[in-house]
């Protein structure tokens, strides 16, 4: 896929707006341990600053004696000089604005059906494929005001603020794109804080924790609802012996603590328990339509969903040859999410505790590797397997001697 995008409104519009994007950016290295690594700056920095100080005031008190100056003032010019190379370095370190990158993915809908279109081994496009298949499954209404609206093109997003509006398509794509991401979120943490010993010092946050966040997803609201409240699983017995296998990354089912995490029911309606599992002291908000903020000890974690109905390319010949699809009845559109890390004043002071905040780093190369369409592309070799199936074509078109 190129850097270039071409941006344009669903071709049921009036206008068609063309822009230029940039979908996959490469990531920057917002990583805990190159916090950790200003930190040990920092600390060096402060080392320094305290040998110069000594350094002056050994030279001031040379310089006094020769020039007969007034001690008070020699003492001061160092103190404040002293104090702004501190007030400097500290800045730059302890509060440095936050560090954000954009990873880019794609969605590709049917004209005639209007549905997302399975992208195989594309897991970003996969799951959201099954997702919302199970969503209007279940929820007819949803499907009725989905076929009612379309996609538009969303300026707001443009120029990078929250959105204020949106039509009812935009707004199911984007809470699927959140969910993605909400539920990678979920089976991440609790992997990562499965193998802590010291369970005390984290804590669980449920479906009941999170309203504003719940009230504001229908596929959250509706997944992580129980079971035994929807019509798709009052039938639906789940004994250990009748366990289907689970799709790749799905959560397991806890058989052991006879709690089912993860079930598949009726006509494909999903249930997936909800969890976010973080350490003590951290909250979980919706600052805005489009953004979710997990706050620690440590620093500001956000989470935003960037989709205006923008187009984007897929690279030559990939919906006929990989989706056996006629690209004149498919529509491609951009979709990015925005990941943003802040870290709290003062925070590097202490490297105790920053071993409960890993997980970041390899949340970002999951988010990565799994949403990135670029990544996809380089993973399934698309231009190289491209150019030989053209090579093949072509070849076979040619008269046989």
């Amino acid at each position: 896929m190129t850097d270039e995008t071409y941006i344009e409104l669903p071709c049921d519009s009036i206008f068609h707006i063309v822009a230029i994007s940039t979908l996959g950016a490469k990531m920057n290295n917002v990583r805990i341990n190159q916090l950790l690594g200003n930190r040990g700056r920092l600390i060096q920095l402060l080392a320094v600053a305290i040998l110069l100080s000594l350094g002056i005031g050994l030279i001031s008190s040379a310089i006094t004696a020769i020039l007969n100056a007034h001690p008070l003032w020699i003492g001061a010019g160092g103190v404040i000089s002293t104090t702004l190379g501190v007030i400097l370095v500290a800045q730059s370190t302890l509060f440095s604005p936050a560090e954000e990158i954009k990873i880019g993915g794609i969605l590709i809908f049917g004209d005639d059906e209007g549905r997302p279109i399975y992208v195989r081994n594309y897991r970003f496009a996969e799951e959201f494929h099954r997702n919302f298949s199970a969503l209007v499954a279940e929820n007819k209404a949803i499907l009725k005001n989905w076929n009612d609206s379309n996609i538009e093109f969303n300026v707001e997003e443009l120029r990078n603020v929250d959105i204020k509006s949106e039509s009812y398509r935009n707004a199911v794509i984007r809470e699927g794109v959140e969910y993605f991401l909400l539920d990678r979120l979920s089976t991440h943490l609790t992997d990562y804080f499965n193998i802590k010993e010291e369970k005390s010092q984290i804590n669980t946050f449920k479906r009941s924790d999170v309203p504003e966040i719940l009230l504001r997803n229908r596929f959250l609201e509706l997944f992580s609802k129980p079971q035994e409240e929807r019509e798709s699983f009052i039938e639906h017995d789940m004994k250990p012996k009748e366990i289907p296998e689970l799709p790749a990354g799905m959560k397991e089912l806890d058989i052991g603590e006879g709690e089912v995490v993860w079930s598949s029911g009726r006509d494909g309606a999903i249930f997936s328990q909800f969890d976010l599992v973080l350490p003590n002291g951290s909250r979980v908000a919706r600052v805005s339509p489009n953004k979710i903020r997990i706050s620690t000890k440590r620093f500001d974690f956000d989470m935003r969903i960037v989709f205006g109905g923008f187009g984007a390319n897929t690279g030559r010949g990939f919906e006929q040859l990989y989706l056996d699809r006629d690209i004149m009845t498919t529509s491609t559109y951009e979709v990015q999410v925005k990941l943003s890390v802040k870290h709290k004043p003062f925070s590097l002071l202490s490297r105790k505790g920053w071993d409960d905040f890993s997980w970041l780093d390899s949340f970002f190369d999951t988010i990565e590797d799994e949403f990135s369409f670029d990544v996809f592309m380089n993973k399934i070799s698309w231009e190289s397997n491209a150019a030989l199936l053209h090579m093949m074509e072509v070849r076979n078109r040619k008269p046989r001697e």
